[in-house]
């Protein structure tokens, strides 16, 4: 069995691996990069990024640095950082593993491993703080399972706990909002005092410690007042309707699609009677995850509805908190309860709302598939859910490429030779764009030192040697709220942060917003014009000798 597995995983992993070399996204996973790139351009205390999604990066900052220093330039670096991705996944996956098979699994153990190596969140395989979080989540929640069910081994069950802690620590940085299950896991502990649960007060204590040392690392690196500064400004241009605006999506959602709801009432109401239905839930969840094939994705892609629907077939695991349960059935209880509370964090922090659920809820899922209150109740008809769900999940992540509005046939690619991209076979219109501002754009640099980048592609960036003067390289949507837009304004009223050219892009999925408005004119003048295949590219220069100049 364990050979099979092994087996079954490497292939994972080339599948994925093959899939890292394609498709480039000059939105999100380029915006994601950017901080990596500034930094490596001119270091951190001079970069001008005021949002806090940076801290995730500063995790893969220093392996960045290495790569720079071994290759000499940062020529396929976004290769790497998806290589880092990777990595990643397998390490979360193999943890996973170990505590699925400390339960006492075998065959569960390995299909719960391939379904958390084959997610990739939105189909975007980078290091972002979404990937990041939901990655050491899972091992913080897998390293605190091995360490409930290592009694009697005090060296063993300490070291775990560390691990769990370190994991909590990383998971927090990358994604803030990760502290709410964190802190509800530790307060679980704190309730329930049956000596299942590992030492509790010396876990709150190593996980405090480890967060605390985490974020004493994020504020040495940015500066406390530019943290600070950062969370002010993310939340005034990040905060569209608020928690309302949220519940209503959420609430849209399933009202707009029936289907996706009926099979979200069915995962539940089998979740609470699983324990009753023996052989019957399984078979029905087989059908409740297989009819996503059917379906159009309610959550963006396939793989967000197939993660959904899996957590909340575990719900009846809850029942594992309950007086008189054994061991196995309270560690699985409080790792189920905790990714549910980090799936609800994710959801009502994010600005996606309810797509977002998934982020916390992967190990929910890969419970709910393969573990059962207790090992005498496996079977094989038991682990049917899980090859349909990781068939469902594999099928975003080898076959979306996000950023792609039209994926081309594979054969029609073109593998970029040169720059931040190389080594990645991109979509002839994204190779087309990156050679415009390589090689007609880059010219007109001249001295420069810096740039703003305003319109759907952040990622253009990338392709320049100039750092970019901005307070955050996400655009600005028609929906943010005036207070972001002004907030964003008011960074370029002085003038020693206005950048020395700026690029504007404009095509027909994005109109985008100038944070410096009426005052551009006045500031920077036309220098020149350029078509792509989807859209116009057109440079602007400073004007010099102004009355703020």
């Amino acid at each position: 069995m364990d050979l099979l597995g092994t087996t079954v995983l490497i292939i994972f992993i080339g599948l994925i691996g093959t899939r890292l070399t394609k498709g480039v996204d000059l939105t999100d996973e380029a915006y994601y990069a950017i901080f990596l790139d500034d930094w490596l351009k001119g270091g951190i205390a001079t970069s001008a990024f005021l949002t806090l999604h940076q801290t995730a990066a500063l995790i893969v900052y220093p392996a960045a640095l290495i790569y720079v220093a071994v290759k000499g330039s940062s020529d396929g670096l976004l290769l790497f950082l998806r290589a880092l991705f990777l990595i990643g996944a397998v390490a979360s996956a193999a943890v996973w593993i170990v505590f699925m098979r400390r339960i006492g699994h075998r065959l569960y153990a390995w299909a719960g491993g391939l379904l958390i190596l084959a997610f990739i969140p939105f189909g975007l395989p980078a290091p972002s703080y979404n990937t990041l979080g939901q990655q050491a989540l899972t091992i913080a929640m897998a390293s605190f399972g091995c360490a409930a069910l290592a009694a009697g081994q005090p060296r063993a069950q300490l070291q775990w706990l560390i691990a769990s802690a370190c994991a909590w620590a990383l998971a927090t940085v990358a994604y803030p909002t990760m502290i709410a299950p964190m802190g509800f896991l530790c307060l679980l502990g704190l309730l329930y005092r049956d000596r299942i649960f590992p030492q509790p007060w010396r876990y709150a204590l190593l996980v405090a410690a480890a967060v605390c040392i985490g974020w004493g690392i994020v504020a040495t690196s940015l500066s406390v007042t530019r943290l600070y500064d950062s969370i002010i400004y993310l939340s005034a241009v990040a905060d569209v309707g608020g928690m309302g605006r949220k519940l209503t999506l959420a609430f849209d959602i399933l009202r707009n699609d029936a289907a996706f709801a009926i099979l979200c009432l069915f995962a539940v109401t089998i979740g609470i009677f699983r324990r009753h239905l023996g052989a019957f839930a399984q078979i029905a969840s087989v059908a409740i995850i297989g009819s996503l094939f059917f379906t159009t994705p309610a959550l963006f892609v396939r793989s967000h509805d197939a993660i959904t629907l899996a957590a909340l077939t575990g719900i009846g695991l809850l029942t594992g908190l309950w007086p008189g349960a054994s061991r196995n059935e309270r560690v699985v209880a409080l790792v189920y309860a905790t990714s549910i509370a980090a799936a609800l964090a994710t959801s009502m922090t994010a600005f996606n709302s309810i797509f977002n659920f998934c982020i916390g809820a992967v190990p929910a899922a890969a419970l709910s598939l393969v573990a059962r209150p207790s090992v005498k109740s496996c079977s094989l008809v038991g682990v049917l859910p899980a090859p349909v769900a990781i068939a469902a999940v594999l099928s975003t992540s080898l076959y979306v490429y996000y950023g792609e509005l039209q994926p081309p046939p594979l054969q029609l690619r073109e593998r970029l030779q040169e720059g931040f991209f190389a080594g990645i076979e991109a979509h002839p219109d994204d190779a087309a764009l990156l050679r415009v501002v390589r090689g007609r754009v880059g010219p007109l640099l001249g001295h420069s030192q810096t740039i703003a980048v305003i319109g759907r592609l952040p990622g253009l960036a990338l392709a320049t040697p100039l750092r970019l003067s901005m307070p955050t390289a996400f655009p600005l949507t028609p929906n943010v709220p005036q207070r972001g837009i002004a907030a964003a304004g008011d960074y370029y009223t002085r003038p020693e942060n206005r950048p020395q050219l700026v690029l504007i892009y404009r095509d027909a999925y994005f109109e985008p917003i100038n944070p410096m408005q009426q005052q551009f004119d006045e500031w920077y003048a036309p220098l020149a014009e350029f078509s792509t295949p989807l859209g116009q590219l057109a440079v602007f220069q400073r004007r010099l000798g102004g009355p703020t100049d």
